[in-house]
């Protein structure tokens, strides 16, 4: 029979095991409060990162697009002051190529004072005019008013199917007006620079976490420093009512 000594010892022994228990319950409940405050503050720092690297990204983007919106205009005129100084190369194609290629443009188009193209670097587009689809006709108040320099947004040429910038204006005399097309390579260059997929290459806090940006009307994954770009969301694990409903952050788990 166990003496009451025994007994004791016996019983403090299980309270002990009990308190050593819960002990490691709460510790583990703050260890998981902790973890979860520290992650959550690194990923608004991350974000706030982010944020203000697409915002200098895009001022510098904005930037370059008037410099290079100026750039086109400055072509323009100078190959209008071209043609007046060399009217004989007005019809000659080879002589528009030569000028072309001097000012660094792609494209160099004619047009009379009705609005039709009769010359140019690319006889292909000799008849268009003003009314020839949505691209040219941003082009059409040129007739009403002479005085304007117009530079259109980059956008994708009708025919060729090539991003363009145009840029066109009427040379000093007001005989004719100058087109000229430059392609989109300088301006995409700095457009990249702001695109999710190239900044989170880049993009380097915590080598052990991995990052995704989620377009929220699709859900697929535009932006990551893992594998799963152009995925949907939900392949990794992020649920759709989470992505939709919870405006203030989640935790959940992904892949185990």
């Amino acid at each position: 029979m166990q003496s009451l000594k025994e007994l004791i010892q016996k019983e403090s022994k299980k309270i002990t095991l009990l308190i050593i228990f819960f002990l490691m319950i709460i510790v583990t409940f703050f260890n998981c409060i902790t973890a979860k405050k520290e992650a959550n503050y690194t990923a608004q720092t991350t974000f706030y990162h982010i944020e203000q690297i697409l915002n200098e990204n895009q001022k510098d983007l904005n930037k370059q697009k008037k410099e290079y919106r100026q750039t086109c205009i400055d072509n323009a005129q100078a190959v209008a002051y071209s043609l007046q100084e060399n009217p004989d190369a007005l019809y000659n194609i080879d002589e528009l190529k030569k000028i072309a290629q001097y000012v660094e443009v792609d494209e160099i188009h004619i047009f009379n004072k009705q609005g039709v193209i009769i010359s140019g670097t690319h006889p292909e587009y000799y008849g268009y005019s003003f009314d020839s689809g949505k691209q040219l006709s941003f082009f059409k108040p040129l007739l009403s008013n002479q005085n304007l320099q117009l530079t259109q947004k980059i956008m994708e040429n009708t025919a060729s199917h090539i991003k363009m910038q145009y840029s066109a204006l009427w040379n000093e005399n007001k005989e004719f007006i100058v087109q000229v097309g430059m392609n989109h390579e300088n301006a995409s260059k700095a457009t990249k620079k702001n695109q999710l997929s190239y900044l989170f290459k880049l993009f380097r806090v915590n080598n052990e976490a991995q990052y995704y940006a989620i377009n929220s009307k699709n859900h697929k994954i535009v932006g990551t420093t893992h594998h799963h770009i152009g995925d949907i969301a939900s392949s990794i694990g992020l649920k759709d009512t989470q992505i939709k409903e919870v405006k203030n952050g989640f935790f959940t788990e992904i892949d185990g």
